[in-house]
């Protein structure tokens, strides 16, 4: 197979893949998916995280489950910050370990200082 026959071949199938949710439901038998929410988890959230946050949980579907910051008074007031926001709070975390043993989590959003991107990523 070529270059030109392997991107042709993974378009069409990434437009079909994209566009089964909306065919199904055209016909009615997509009533949908348990994916329609995606749960986040935020680690840093002091300047740029908080930001983030604040912008994520203005999204529909979008659920802020999880603060993860080393200050507690930063999470303290991200929490509120978003409860406020949104009428939950998330729950609030000082260890990113902890934030990668919850199985509900769909994404994380790494917002710490650059030096803790990697290990984070890593783990």
């Amino acid at each position: 197979m070529d270059r030109r026959k392997f991107i042709q071949t993974t378009s069409v199938a990434g437009t079909t893949f994209l566009m089964a949710p909306q065919l199904g439901k055209a016909a009615g038998f997509f009533k949908g998916s348990p994916n329609d929410k995606v749960v986040i988890g935020m680690m840093g959230t002091h300047s740029r995280g908080l930001y983030l946050a604040q912008n994520f949980c203005a999204l529909p579907n979008v659920e802020i489950a999880y603060i993860c910051d080393v200050d507690s008074k930063v999470v303290e007031s991200t929490v509120a910050d978003i409860g406020k926001r949104t009428g939950k709070n998330p729950q609030g975390l000082g260890d990113i370990r902890r934030l990668l043993e919850k199985r509900d989590v769909d994404a994380i959003v790494i917002a710490a200082p650059d030096h803790w991107h990697a290990p984070a990523t890593i783990m």
